[in-house]
């Protein structure tokens, strides 16, 4: 990569501004994308590409409409999943989310328990005795660069710029401090372990 291609790839906004995070949602809302709630996930939740790859149903609170992150899945090594902590110990803790988001995930992932179901009695489960929320039907978790050229594609079929999957991390605190957010409350959501 050229010194002039890695100064334009630093300079690039990798973010959404409000109103293009709201147009996006608003897609995402009413796609019919199996993608939609990992994307929706990574938009509001402010959750890292690994941390949704990771997430179990175990991780699902529905009740009290959250969800725990403690894993992450960034690599992947002898041709397995490399499941990890989290980066840091902030980022290991439950995030709020809305409600009917929680519901929509809840009738995913009942359909995903079906889908283990069937895998299970024809003998094609690959996931063990993990429960992804986020698989393509086998049980397996998704290869770490999956989401990104998926969440790439999306972008491009309904023209959008290309916000990097992580940068929606960084539309969703740019969303909060626009809403009024301290620094100290967008450090705790988004599970960064300083404010910088």
């Amino acid at each position: 990569m050229s010194k002039e291609d890695k100064k334009a790839r630093k300079d690039r906004k990798n973010y959404f501004e409000e109103d293009e995070a709201v147009k996006v949602i608003d897609k995402l809302l009413y796609s019919d994308s199996k993608w939609r709630l990992f994307f929706l996930g990574a938009i509001m939740g402010g959750f890292r590409r690994g941390e949704l790859i990771a997430l179990d149903e175990d991780d699902c609170d529905f009740e009290n409409n959250r969800l725990r992150i403690d894993e992450s899945i960034s690599s992947t090594k002898n041709g397995q999943a490399d499941i990890t902590d989290t980066k840091n110990e902030a980022s290991n803790d439950y995030v709020d989310m809305p409600q009917w988001y929680m519901e929509e995930l809840a009738v995913h992932v009942k359909g995903m328990r079906k889908l283990r179901f069937e895998a299970k009695a024809n003998g094609t489960w690959k996931g063990g005795d993990r429960n992804f929320v986020f698989h393509s039907g086998t049980g397996k978790p998704y290869y770490h660069t999956t989401p990104s050229q998926q969440w790439k594609n999306w972008c491009e079929r309904y023209g959008f710029h290309n916000v990097s999957l992580h940068g929606l991390l960084h539309t969703n605190a740019t969303y909060l401090l626009g809403q009024g957010a301290s620094i100290k409350e967008i450090q705790h959501r988004l599970r960064h372990s300083t404010f910088k």
